[in-house]
């Protein structure tokens, strides 16, 4: 699915501007950060276990949360980049997906609002959970 993503974004963004490379790695990358963060925010939910079984975490150890993401987001970004800087594995993506039933059903603006969504679930079931308290 991350190739159909990465393709998608990579040909909207090489029509609109250059560094589509880049541009649809971060975003791809962002997207998978955010996939795991909805994936936790549901176990909690599902759980009904605030914590996870993990203790409460004080304000002074918030840095190391926030440290944390930027970490996993940077190491989804190289190997993202690792991944798809191949010229030939972009071809072969894209020779794969050019005329592919999924590439006619689902436009890029979904998959732009897709990202949305999953930036909106934790902060819309966050009450739920007492996540931002």
């Amino acid at each position: 699915m991350s190739d159909f993503i990465f393709y998608r974004l990579y040909i909207m963004y090489m029509k609109k501007e250059g560094g589509a490379i880049f541009t649809s790695i971060l975003y791809l990358s962002v997207i998978h950060l955010l996939f795991i963060y909805c994936f936790v925010v549901g176990s909690r939910i599902i759980s009904a276990d605030e914590n996870l079984g993990i203790t409460k975490i004080d304000d002074k150890y918030d840095l190391y949360g926030k440290v944390g993401a930027i970490i996993i987001i940077t190491l989804i970004s190289i190997l993202n980049y690792l991944k798809y800087r191949n010229k030939e594995r972009r071809d072969k993506i894209e020779k794969r997906f050019k005329d592919h039933r999924l590439t006619k059903t689902i436009k890029p603006w979904m998959i732009l609002v897709f990202g949305l969504i999953l930036f909106l679930f934790p902060v819309y079931f966050s009450p739920f959970i007492g996540l931002f308290q």
